[in-house]
């Protein structure tokens, strides 16, 4: 019988075979401190640049909540508010 010559499924083989390594026990010396200061370094200094980092997760639920809002609201009510939306504009131009 021919084994299978598929060079994905022998790589899969190869995966489940392999044993990995187990993690470190504990981190090297000054290694939180080390994160924490790359962390501080890669921060804006300028005040406006660290509001803008702030307000982003905020205006991105904004844009989400505009495209989420309308889809959950009937189909059925929007287009009569529309409706009425735009008979009031024509009324207001035909009484000019």
């Amino acid at each position: 019988m021919k084994r299978n010559s598929d060079p994905l499924q022998r790589l899969f083989g190869l995966a489940r075979s392999a044993r990995p390594e187990p993690p470190p026990a504990d981190l090297s010396y000054g290694f939180t401190t080390r994160v924490i200061a790359r962390v501080n370094e890669a921060l804006p200094e300028s005040p406006w640049e660290r509001l803008a980092l702030g307000a982003l997760p905020i205006g991105a639920l904004a844009a989400l909540l505009c495209f989420l809002v309308p889809s959950l609201m009937p189909h059925e009510s929007s287009v009569a508010e529309d409706f009425q939306v735009a008979q009031a504009f024509i009324q207001t131009a035909i009484e000019q």
